[in-house]
């Protein structure tokens, strides 16, 4: 029970931070035409967020929890792409 809502609030607080800054990124991304750039911005954030999560639960990203950490990832992804 500890490791979900622990997680939850590591998701939550991600998603935070990633739409606070989503609004000025994405301007200056449609004004410079680099929606790759911006696309591999949230890449590397949803990954960087999902393995601290794993990493505070002393996991691997790839184990036996590998369906979570996808689902976690995709949220993540899902929502800087916003």
């Amino acid at each position: 029970m500890k490791k979900i809502i622990l997680s939850m609030v590591f998701v939550f607080a991600s998603i935070t931070m990633v739409n606070a800054n989503s609004n000025v990124e994405i301007v200056e991304n449609i004004n410079s035409n680099n929606s790759v750039e911006y696309a591999r911005d949230c890449v590397d954030k949803a990954i960087a967020a999902t393995e601290a999560i794993a990493v505070c639960f002393g996991e691997d990203i790839r184990g036996e929890n590998q369906d979570y950490y996808l689902s976690v990832y995709l949220d993540l992804y899902e929502g800087c792409m916003m």
